[in-house]
């Protein structure tokens, strides 16, 4: 999937196959990733600031590329 700049703020992912999606600068804020799939996919510059990680932890403030704890 091509997801580059997607507006994906709150989205519900749980579960989603991201599998080598394009996430590159994503907006992924407080979106929900608990068990989510994202081997492969491009999250380079995506932020996942104050998101649910796919571990169910939450991302800090400023996870850009890769999720804070």
């Amino acid at each position: 999937a091509n997801l580059i700049r997607a507006n994906l703020t709150k989205a519900t992912l749980t579960k989603a196959d991201l599998t080598k999606a394009d996430l590159h600068e994503a907006d992924l804020r407080r979106a929900n990733l608990w068990h989510a799939f994202l081997d492969g996919a491009d999250i380079h510059r995506a932020d996942f600031s104050g998101a649910t990680w796919k571990n169910g932890k939450t991302c800090k403030e400023g996870s850009i590329g890769k999720c804070k704890t």
